[in-house]
């Protein structure tokens, strides 16, 4: 395996977790278990985190589900604050993590949340290293530079993860 070849990322407009979805995130993960991460989906709903405890299990249910009809393990990693974002044994979970998923929401409420932090340093380094990272909606907004706001004329800043692609 080639240390430097980042995992598959994928920019999903919706549909996250159904089963609509899976034969995508069932080869996002077949990627990055041949690039020998393990078979372990970590969902992040992080830009759902100030719609309530109602729409944080439905993201939590639907995830299980998804991972149930893909056949594996399925961490869910409820990050709602920059303090969750330190969490040691999240950092640790996503390290071998095959798919790391953001789920939608809120893009500047999770870029937020995650810019310069111990969590998200060790989700970009898991994706460097092979781990496929997902994006539905506000979670695939969130990895730009810059989220413009489509109700208020606000321009916010991502997580700037794009200028880390290298485009052939």
């Amino acid at each position: 395996m080639d240390d430097n070849q980042p995992g598959a990322i994928a920019l999903v407009g919706s549909g996250e977790y159904l089963p609509q979805a899976q034969a995508l995130e069932s080869e996002l993960l077949r990627l990055a278990i041949s690039r020998g991460k393990s078979n372990i989906f970590i969902q992040i709903p992080t830009a759902a985190g100030k719609e309530g405890a109602s729409s944080l299990d439905f993201w939590k249910s639907r995830g299980a589900d998804q991972g149930a009809r893909i056949g594996c393990e399925v961490k869910y990693l409820p990050v709602l604050t920059r303090e969750d974002a330190h969490n040691p044994k999240w950092i640790e979970d996503v390290g071998s993590a095959g798919l790391i998923y953001f789920s939608g929401g809120d893009p500047v409420h999770l870029a937020d949340t995650f810019r310069d932090t111990p969590l998200w340093s060790a989700i970009v380094s898991s994706w460097k290293s092979g781990a496929s990272l997902a994006g539905c909606s506000a979670g695939a907004m969130a990895f730009g530079g810059k989220i413009i706001g489509i109700r208020r004329s606000h321009v916010s800043e991502g997580l700037n993860l794009l200028p880390e692609i290298e485009v052939i």
